[in-house]
């Protein structure tokens, strides 16, 4: 309601998430599905935001052209990923640091990072490529930005 939307869908891979989203946000849309095949019908959308799920999937090709062919001429994708910069590297360094026994913050993290790792090291290899990526799938850039763990874009479909 407070969003600026007048609807709200989401999606996610696992059922446990999409039950526990139907519960925090019971005015929003949320579905079972993956990105090599999403469960909507072409030019369904305006807005399509990706939130640290670049980095996992794969990099083929077919996830972007799903959302290519949900987003309606002119619509809007934007992302937030993580970013491979001199912080992050010290902030995954302490994480998997043995100060991280006795930090709870730094232990829940560990455990989440050390199963994500080969992922954001595949990532961050590519990270500088996937804006291009984007502009070869027919996206034009409106705005990319980086901050200290996170690169956030919007670009506009243009085909």
């Amino acid at each position: 309601k407070n969003l600026g939307c007048r609807y709200l869908t989401g999606i996610d891979r696992s059922k446990q998430d999409v039950d526990r989203a139907r519960k925090l946000v019971p005015e929003a849309h949320i579905v079972l599905g993956n990105a090599w095949k999403l469960p909507f019908k072409r030019s369904s959308f305006s807005i399509v935001l990706v939130d640290s799920v670049f980095h996992i999937l794969s990099l083929s090709p077919k996830p972007m052209r799903e959302i290519m062919r949900v987003l309606v001429s002119n619509g809007y994708l934007c992302f937030i990923e993580p970013h491979d910069s001199w912080f992050r590297q010290a902030f995954d360094g302490l994480t998997m640091s043995a100060l991280s026994t006795s930090v709870p913050f730094l232990h829940k993290r560990r455990i989440v990072y050390e199963k994500e790792k080969p992922l954001l090291d595949r990532w961050f290899g590519y990270e500088k490529q996937f804006v291009n990526s984007l502009i070869n799938a027919g996206f034009q850039k409106i705005f990319v930005k980086t901050d200290l763990l996170s690169i956030v874009g919007k670009f506009q479909k243009v085909i």
